[in-house]
């Protein structure tokens, strides 16, 4: 049977070059090095073999999906591994030849797409030679098929080299999600356990100043409207008490204007401010432990379980025989290299570990009052909690997460979620919020901040912008995707002179995620890998690697890049490869003293081909 091909338009295809020598000594953990038998001649060779390759689920179109990858890659190097292997002459073209291929298989090599046998791309010129191809394999999306597909290649060049040995890739699905126990319905209790409802109330906001040390705000953040109830430990079981409504309610306050909370002690009454009740998590609740910083991983060795298999919808009809170009299918939202400053949603990053304290502020920049929510996530997505705010036209609230960590809703890194909402607590399209969030080290008295991360709106059909007050549903319309291809560290300082990592002295924070379509503004862990790239300022390269993340990952330099990082400033850039994230955010941060500096990661566009 011959499955449909998806043409190289209908998908983001992402092929890395690295121009130059440069690119050519990066040492990429899914490379695969190129040499020959004989100096000045011989055939073509390689230092190694090909484990199976894993490919992860990237679009489905109608009756079938695309699962794709971009590991291995083809590299040449200026120096011998060992006996017998030699370096390519400089200006030696290699050109990859398809000996045969799965019905299910293809190979995008740049713009060529590699499906039938004698087909062949050329790879690049020696010695700058460094390309990644889109590995893809297109099956039914009932799923029913087999697990594993050949791609049978061999490597070619013009004189003084021959041919290379035939090579076999075998490209594997990852595994179905395990089957999900069963969980009992719980009896629903007689009488509602009342919520505590989490009030917030404008802040000012922490000032850092270098020198001077940062304390939370003096003035509680969060105020139970009713008597204060214990906070119930979360629990990944079942329990007797009834479940919350998915549907939030959004209870505008009597008074667009701030209203100061008394102290508990005063008889005043506070002008009650919005209600809501927080919808079911998608994601089972779990204990507000910080996930584990991201771990250097010296070989390619993606999880494929980690990576959730998309839904479609499967069709009946049989299979084509013949191999039409087909249409894409709408894509989940623009794609976005860079956030914006203001849209339709913000994203915050928090930290509430123990030494730590954070503030997140949301603006409302319209000629219009907003209700807003708040969602806060612990460093695995769980969703902690839901606040509520009023924002009059040109109006603000800051939240304090120390006070979030006091009631017991986080206890470490995680992130916040901001966006408006219509009467009925359904997310809306307003390009009216802005914010930004401050992350303060309270044992060296320093902080850092940036913007928080816009995404805006759009509609699937056509990508142009709704229309303000448009509902958000994930389905006809979808947020942006946050999806650089490379994000570089233009200059950090010698970790040595810096606080020591476990202190916070430097810190590269990774937040990856996926929409959870059709629910929005719901999100879940997506795994993701970076390829890191390092050098020194006087341009001496550094040992590369890979880290994979997940979710809210704190990590820092001498964890990402490894030891030789001390002793000398330098920068870095961290590559895209498969498992990737839908959404995906670098912060970095580094601290001396009281002083102390943070932004999110910039994409870097040069070297990329889409």
């Amino acid at each position: 049977m011959q499955l449909p091909r998806l043409a190289s338009g209908a998908i983001l295809a992402l092929v890395l070059v690295f121009p130059g020598n440069a690119g050519a000594q990066t040492v990429d953990p899914g490379d695969f090095s190129i040499y020959s038998t004989a100096p000045g001649g011989g055939s073509l060779t390689t230092d190694g073999t090909l484990p199976p390759a894993p490919v992860f689920p990237s679009v489905c179109l109608g009756a079938f999906c695309l699962f794709s990858a971009t590991d291995p890659g083809f590299i040449t190097r200026d120096a011998s591994p060992g006996p017998g292997f030699f370096p390519l002459v400089a200006g030696t073209s290699v050109t990859m030849e398809i000996v045969s291929i799965a019905d299910e298989a293809s190979v995008l090599v740049g713009s060529k797409l590699l499906d039938e046998a004698g087909e062949s791309a050329s790879l690049g010129t020696a010695p700058g030679l460094h390309l990644h191809p889109t590995w893809q394999v297109t099956v039914p999306s009932s799923g029913e098929t087999e697990s594993s597909f050949p791609v049978r290649f061999r490597l070619t060049s013009g004189a003084p080299y021959v041919a290379s040995s035939e090579y076999t890739l075998m490209l594997t699905l990852p595994a179905p999600p395990p089957t999900p126990t069963p969980v009992p319905t719980p009896s629903p209790a007689p009488t509602a356990t009342p919520v505590p409802t989490t009030a917030v109330t404008a802040s000012p906001g922490p000032t850092a100043t270098p020198g001077a040390s940062v304390t939370p705000a003096p003035t509680p953040s969060l105020v139970p409207t009713s008597a204060p109830t214990p906070q119930p430990t979360p629990s990944t079981g079942p329990t007797t008490a009834p479940t919350p409504s998915p549907v939030r309610t959004a209870t505008p306050s009597p008074s667009p204007e701030p209203t100061a909370v008394p102290s508990p002690t005063s008889g005043a009454t506070a002008t009650p401010l919005p209600t809501l009740t927080p919808r079911t998590s998608s994601t089972p609740a779990a204990t507000t432990t910080p996930s584990p910083a991201a771990t250097p991983s010296p070989v390619p060795s993606p999880s494929p379980a980690a990576t959730p298999k998309p839904t479609a919808t499967t069709t009946s009809s049989p299979a084509p025989t013949v191999r039409p170009t087909l249409t894409p299918a709408p894509a989940p939202g623009a794609i976005v290299e860079q956030p914006a400053s203001r849209g339709d949603q913000l994203l915050f990053y928090l930290d509430a570990s123990a030494g730590f304290t954070s503030f997140v502020s949301v603006a409302n920049v319209g000629a219009a009052p907003l209700d807003v929510l708040v969602d806060v996530y612990a460093a695995d997505l769980t969703l902690r909690d839901t606040l509520a705010l009023a924002l009059p036209a040109g109006g603000s609230r800051t939240i304090d997460v120390g006070a979030l960590r006091a009631a017991g809703v986080v206890a470490g890194p995680g992130l916040a979620i901001a966006y408006a909402v219509d009467p009925s607590g359904a997310p809306i399209v307003t390009r009216a919020l802005s914010g930004n969030f401050t992350v303060a080290n309270l044992a060296t008295g320093s902080a850092w901040g940036a913007p928080g991360a816009a995404r805006s709106a759009r509609k699937a059909d056509d990508g142009d912008a709704p229309a303000v007050g448009t509902v958000i549903d994930g389905a006809t319309v979808l947020l942006d995707q946050i999806r650089p291809d490379v994000v570089e560290l233009a200059a950090y300082h010698d970790p040595d002179t810096l606080e020591r990592a476990a202190e916070g002295g430097n810190q590269l924070v990774f937040v990856s995620f996926d929409d959870v379509g059709g629910r929005a503004p719901e999100v879940r862990t997506a795994a993701m890998r970076w390829v890191v790239s390092a050098t020194r300022n006087d341009g001496t390269p550094l040992p590369s690697g890979a880290v994979d993340t997940s979710g809210v990952d704190v990590s820092h330099l001498e964890a990402v890049v490894g030891p030789d990082v001390r002793g000398a400033a330098g920068r870095l850039e961290l590559t895209a490869r498969t498992p990737w994230a839908g959404n995906r955010l670098v912060f970095f941060a580094q601290s001396l003293g009281t002083f102390a500096t943070g932004y999110l990661l910039p994409p870097a566009r040069s070297g990329v081909l889409r």
